[in-house]
């Protein structure tokens, strides 16, 4: 392992406090399409999932998952 490799911090760890969010393929597809979804959940910020996969991060706001202004990683 080098320097860096151990001084990394990945974003999923870095927000692993914040509440999971999974997302079924359907879902997911329309949500990174920019669709939003209305959500139960209170406002901040969710790790998404698809099953056990990691996907990035999304802002809940107003009920509604927005895409725009988020942090998204898709793998």
């Amino acid at each position: 392992m080098t320097f860096f490799e151990n001084k990394i911090i990945s974003i999923e760890d870095m927000f692993s406090e914040n509440e999971k969010i999974t997302l079924d393929t359907k879902k997911l597809e329309l949500f990174l399409n920019g669709v939003k979804l209305k959500t139960e959940s209170k406002d901040g910020v969710y790790r998404i999932y698809e099953n056990s996969k990691f996907i990035g991060l999304r802002r809940d706001k107003d009920w509604l998952f927005k895409k725009r202004f988020d942090f998204v990683i898709h793998m």
